[in-house]
């Protein structure tokens, strides 16, 4: 297979998409920015931007001449991933990233997410079987677990409340962040250890309680029957926390 150069990233302005856009110019690829035709967002300079209607058409044009496509759409863009892969495959892109970062095949759910699963799983069938048909179209899931960047961004909820020196450490604070499917560990840690690290990086004391990833079911569950939507973020974090 010829090397990929050219890499068209969907969703390039998200919480995964700008880190992904400036790994793949460090790396030197020729990176195009795929977004809707009524996105205003500021891009890097060094990118071209190509603005769009994301249906199959236009979708076809835009990939038209790119080596690869990495779909990082977010939660409400998953359902067009399968468009995604059409056009992809229409235009001749020889790899298709699904939209599957995180936790990857495999992963125990809480039922309030079945929902978001069961779609990722779908979008991943149908990429094996449209990799299965044509040879010349390939596909690449790449599952990290938990990023650790986007989950400080998450400070306090995820137990670290550091401009009061405080911290939450969910069940022993021992459960590991990530998982695995193209399998990469940037990083690898847990609770207990981001305690001690920011016992180290502070002379102050830390006030430190104890939760369980149940207690943020349990709110989770009773904030969403009650129509607020934050309660999928306590789902979320039990679903991080959760040993079992």
């Amino acid at each position: 297979m010829e090397a990929i150069c050219k890499v068209a990233v969907v969703g390039g302005s998200g919480n995964l998409g700008q880190p992904i856009t400036a790994a793949l110019l460090k790396a030197a690829f020729q990176v195009t920015i795929i977004t809707r035709a009524k996105s205003t967002t500021a891009h890097p300079s060094e990118v071209a931007v190509v603005r769009t209607r994301y249906d199959l058409p236009n979708l076809t044009r835009a990939f038209t001449s790119q080596d690869a496509v990495v779909c990082v759409v977010g939660l409400t863009g998953v359902a067009m991933q399968n468009t995604f892969i059409d056009a992809a495959e229409a235009a001749g892109v020889r790899r298709f990233i699904i939209d599957d970062f995180g936790w990857g095949p495999g992963m125990r759910n809480l039922p309030e997410l079945d929902a978001i699963f069961a779609e990722r799983l779908d979008c991943r069938d149908y990429a094996q079987a449209k990799a299965a048909a044509n040879t010349t179209f390939t596909w690449t899931g790449i599952a990290f677990g938990s990023p650790i960047d986007r989950v400080l961004r998450w400070f306090p909820a995820m137990g670290f409340d550091v401009p009061s020196r405080k911290a939450i450490i969910h069940d022993d604070g021992t459960e590991p962040f990530t998982d695995q499917f193209v399998k990469i560990v940037p990083i690898k840690t847990c609770q207990r250890e981001l305690l001690e690290a920011f016992l180290g990086a502070f002379e102050d004391e830390w006030e430190v309680q104890k939760s369980s990833a149940g207690t943020h079911v349990g709110d989770g569950r009773e904030k969403v029957a009650g129509g607020d939507g934050s309660g999928a973020r306590d789902i979320t974090l039990a679903h991080i926390f959760d040993p079992d």
